[in-house]
């Protein structure tokens, strides 16, 4: 009856938050390549890399109003000077990330390519670093090692590094920094010994200039790989996917995927060790983690493979990282089917932390945020959908506004990026 339906509406909760009309940043994005946002202005601009085609870098700047522009990203490196070295190779854009503006007036970008040939094994290039010049990281490799026999390895050269004539596969390297310092984590693999000695070595590195190699203890972590009964090894990746945060004076906070692991390490402010690296684990293989820091705090989140959890942590940047754990969140509508994926923090000025992610299964995965108290307790009463029902996210990033309000951009698995301001209370 209508005096039923007028109470039923009296009693019904608003919903905790508001998303303005999504609106697009651009189209024909690549689905491997994602997005990667970073505030440019202290919450007044925020600039999102992506790739579009054959591997062109993109950045879209996006203010807190929500209107967009293109910056011109310099990629004259890349561009001129590391075309494919074959036409049958694909180019794979793992990452473009925006650095920052220089003097010209275009945006620097950190470019993470591979070019690899349908089939495997047959030989890649990898390339990591600021794309306008020299590749710090880079690896013209035949790929032996992407699925080897151990008859395989026992041919490959021994030696501790590549100058010494070594068979080394660089596997995987992100770009990190800013307009005036920038610098690559990246994971090798070679043998481990020589005669009969054929375990498969995993390294992880960090360094900066294009083959100087002058960061003190730039090995980071390392795991040993044996053959199995088989002659044949195992397929877990190691230390993929990295992710690192700079903190303040104290120096820098990184992470990677490895297996069921997130391995932490410090470095100081010449990124040299200042500990040894921690390996965590999580149960199941952990998704790319998201890292920030706020007024001497180091938060982080991440999701498992295949799972519906989230997990979080904070310690002091001065302090040993610490495990996440499970995040106790309050869902009034978790998803049923699929998984939780895609995790993005961002501290706002008042303290509290933005969390987005993607929920669900195709078609239904939709882009979702909550906002938490710097003790990552949640203050908002449930989880938001932010994104439309009829768009299918692959990827979503949150940035917290100097106007108070949240930007969320996602990917679409039609290829449009698209924008929402999302206005909370709580």
């Amino acid at each position: 009856s209508p005096s039923a339906s007028a109470s039923t509406a009296a009693t019904t909760p608003p919903p905790p938050c508001t998303a303005e009309a999504p609106f697009v940043i651009d189209k024909g994005a690549r689905a491997d390549t994602g997005l990667t946002a970073v505030e440019i202005e202290n919450g007044k601009q925020v600039g999102v890399g992506y790739a579009v085609g054959e591997g062109i870098p993109r950045v879209a700047l996006v203010d807190d109003t929500g209107a967009v522009t293109k910056a011109d990203p310099d990629w004259s490196h890349v561009k001129d000077q590391e075309s494919k070295k074959d036409a049958a190779m694909v180019r794979h854009v793992m990452r473009v990330t925006p650095l920052g503006l220089l003097k010209s007036g275009k945006m620097r970008v950190g470019m993470d390519v591979k070019d690899a040939y349908p089939e495997k094994g047959k030989g890649s290039y990898l390339r990591c670093g600021p794309a306008e010049v020299e590749p710090v990281i880079s690896d013209d490799s035949a790929a032996q090692f992407d699925d080897p026999t151990e008859d395989d390895v026992a041919k490959l050269t021994y030696g501790t590094d590549d100058t010494e004539g070594a068979t080394v596969d660089f596997r995987d390297c992100r770009t990190f920094g800013d307009v005036k310092r920038s610098y690559v984590l990246a994971s090798q693999v070679r043998r481990e010994g020589p005669g009969d000695d054929h375990n498969l070595l995993y390294q992880w590195f960090v360094d900066e200039l294009p083959g100087k190699g002058l960061i003190k203890d730039a090995i980071i972590d390392k795991r040993v790989v044996k053959p199995t009964a088989d002659h044949k090894y195992p397929t877990a990746e190691h230390f993929i996917s990295p992710v690192a945060i700079q903190m303040g004076d104290v120096g820098f906070l990184i992470t990677s995927r490895d297996g069921g692991n997130i391995v932490f390490a410090k470095r100081n402010s010449k990124l040299e060790k200042t500990g040894a690296a921690m390996a965590m684990w999580l149960g199941a293989a952990a998704g790319m983690p998201s890292l920030d820091m706020s007024n001497g705090q180091v938060y982080v989140l991440t999701t498992e493979f295949q799972k519906t959890d989230l997990y979080g942590v904070l310690f002091a940047a001065t302090a040993n990282p610490q495990k996440p754990q499970k995040v106790d969140l309050q869902d009034p509508s978790p998803p049923t089917e699929g998984a939780r994926e895609s995790a993005s923090i961002d501290v706002a000025a008042n303290g509290d932390v933005a969390v987005a992610f993607v929920d669900g299964k195709a078609p239904a995965r939709k882009a979702r945020m909550t906002v938490m108290g710097s003790d990552l307790k949640q203050k908002l009463p449930g989880v938001f959908d932010v994104s439309p029902a009829d768009a299918t996210v692959q990827e979503a990033r949150v940035v917290s506004l100097a106007s108070g309000k949240y930007l969320v951009t996602y990917l679409r698995s039609d290829g449009q990026i698209h924008g929402q301001l999302v206005s909370c209370k709580y």
